[in-house]
């Protein structure tokens, strides 16, 4: 489909003119009219996806009892295997068929069927015979008592007797209660022992009374033991689990000596069930293309890939299903996108535009946007090499900035430069611009912001000395010339502030609105081009810190009658420098005088 196309809009759609004009004026300072319309062609370029579903319909068998639950449908036969088996071919048909229905549905997409059941079973072949373990009858003799419905009792192994339980009982005997096992027991014997004591000028013999432990056999054990009253010394008692009995009955039968037959579960038969499910095991997509397809779609195809392709399709819809082989259904769905093409003339040349999808994808801009953009960049470049020849000291900044505003001014290089300045370094419109122009831009706008950074720190570096020489005098005259020079350095970060928001007015009275001043101060610091502007902002502070520090006499602090005089004295000194500070400081005492100007 041809169209001789000067209108932005056709049909209702956005036409690839209009969307490189909208381009224009929206990410760069120019016009949209900077491009004017020759000749446009839009073409629809068919493809074909080509979904296969691979299908298992293996028949599922399971062992069955006479307990087995059968509905009206399920058929009994002799051989359920075989009868399954036959019918998968035609399980295979019914699940095409399915499938195909499913995929009519509009609402249903392409790759929304995912591996799994696809179609159930609708009945079971199904055989019971008489089992053989039990011979029809369901129960069989237990297995644990031997048809006797009792086992041995497992406590005292069918001996009826257990060892003794009593505490302390070793074969039938305790220790004795009276003598507590010793063998013998004790009793106090008194008797009676002299002393002397002395009274009355001589000594006289008395007598007391002591006492002394004997020991005797106990007359009711012997050796510490006597017998056990539980076990009456048979070291045994009778067994409380099986009553003495030595059997118990059998858990598993209950005592009756049979049990279910567990291969038919009590049923008496025995058999077969088979049924034919059919699962998608895996799924694999592939595109075709009609012979003769243009190489630029082929790449467009390939860009897009075989999934992104439905969502920017002009008309995308099933055809149909076929069963491709025994065990799988091939489904085929029908798409076609837009591929548009618009020749325009851009500064004099032409240049021809492509563009791809309901959403007009750019696929080649044939350099247009680069061509505008290249005469600010070109601009810039130039500038920068004429201020390389500006002297060392120069300070001119505005032919600077007026440039790097034109650069600024088209939203679309600050992209590209975000872009490459990103962690995964990707350039933004890649098919606006070439690699070789993102590199161009990003070096002049770096080096373009690295020179109005230093030659504003030019402008204002005089600044850091006058405040420090205030600041350092002041501090010298109450503490010294140690003092005074610690004071200047602490100047600095003052100086960098006043750079910082000279910086920031320069900036917004050239792109007045904040956004662009904010991102190019974004990208300052993304650049590192405030390096050498602090350098040399700090190279004041030091000098003159060491100057005050080496410089300056030291004295004794001035008091405060000493500065009201000192202060004026200094800033005379400054509109005449001939007279000698120094001395008239040093001469503390009386006051200087201020010097009468003539």
């Amino acid at each position: 489909m041809n169209n001789d196309i000067t209108n932005e809009v056709v049909s209702g759609k956005p036409t690839v003119l209009a969307n490189a004009r909208e381009l224009i004026a929206g990410k760069t300072r120019f016009e949209s009219k900077e491009i004017q319309a020759i000749y446009a062609s839009e073409d629809l370029v068919s493809y074909q996806i080509n979904v296969q579903y691979d299908l298992d319909a293996t028949p599922t068998t399971q062992n069955i009892t006479g307990n087995f639950s059968r509905s009206q449908v399920d058929i009994k036969t002799s051989d359920p295997v075989d009868d399954a088996t036959n019918e998968v071919a035609m399980r295979l048909i019914d699940a095409s068929n399915v499938l195909q229905n499913e995929l009519v549905i509009s609402s249903t997409k392409y790759n929304q069927i995912e591996p799994g059941l696809l179609l159930k079973h609708k009945h079971k072949y199904w055989h019971l015979h008489t089992c053989r373990n039990c011979s029809g009858t369901g129960q069989n003799k237990c297995g644990i008592c031997s048809g006797s419905g009792e086992t041995i009792c497992y406590k005292c192994f069918g001996s009826s007797k257990i060892p003794c339980d009593n505490s302390g009982c070793v074969n039938g005997r305790v220790n004795c209660n009276v003598c507590y096992g010793k063998g013998s027991t004790s009793h106090q014997v008194a008797y009676q022992t002299s002393y002397s004591e002395y009274y009355n000028g001589s000594y006289h013999t008395r007598y007391r009374t002591e006492y002394r432990t004997e020991y005797q056999l106990c007359r009711f054990c012997s050796y510490g033991k006597v017998s056990c009253v539980k076990c009456s010394g048979t070291a045994k008692i009778n067994c409380q689990i099986c009553y003495a009995t030595g059997r118990l009955s059998c858990h598993k039968c209950a005592g009756s000596g049979i049990e279910a037959c567990q291969p038919c579960d009590g049923s008496g038969e025995v058999g077969l069930s088979t049924w034919v499910d059919v699962h998608i095991t895996n799924q694999n997509f592939s595109l075709n293309t009609p012979d003769g397809t243009p190489n630029d779609v082929l790449n467009m195809i390939e860009k897009e890939g075989l999934h992104g392709l439905p969502s920017i399709s002009e008309n995308f819809n099933f055809v149909k299903t076929i069963l491709d082989s025994q065990n799988s259904i091939l489904a085929t769905y029908y798409g076609e996108f837009r591929v548009a093409r618009q020749d325009v003339i851009c500064k004099v040349e032409s240049a021809h535009l492509i563009a791809y999808g309901n959403d007009l994808r750019w696929w080649s801009l044939d350099g247009i946007i680069e061509r505008l953009l290249q005469d600010d960049l070109n601009v810039l470049l130039s500038t920068i090499v004429e201020s390389s020849k500006d002297g060392i000291f120069s300070c001119r900044i505005d032919h600077l900035l007026e440039n790097l505003k034109n650069i600024f001014s088209s939203e679309i290089n600050i992209d590209i430069i975000e872009s490459t300045l990103s962690d995964k370094n990707v350039i933004r419109y890649r098919e606006a611009v070439s690699d070789e122009y993102a590199k161009n831009v990003k070096q002049g706008m770096q080096v373009a912001l690295r020179r109005v950074h230093l030659r504003s720190a030019k402008r204002s570096a005089w600044m850091t000395p006058l405040i420090g020489s205030v600041f350092g005098i002041s501090v010298w005259a109450f503490e010294g010339a140690m003092w005074a020079a610690i004071s200047t350095i602490i100047v600095f970060p003052f100086s960098l502030i006043l750079h910082k928001l000279s910086i920031r007015k320069l900036l917004t009275n050239i792109f007045g609105q904040a956004k662009y001043t904010n991102r190019v101060i974004y990208l300052s610091g993304k650049f590192n081009v405030i390096r050498n502007a602090l350098f040399l902002l700090s190279i004041p502070s030091v000098i003159l810190s060491i100057g005050m520090g080496f410089g300056l006499p030291e004295k004794q602090p001035l008091t405060v009658n000493e500065l009201s005089h000192v202060i004026p004295l200094f800033f005379s000194e400054i509109l005449a420098p001939k007279s000698n500070l120094y001395t008239q400081l040093i001469n503390k005492g009386n006051p200087p005088a201020l010097p009468r100007r003539q």
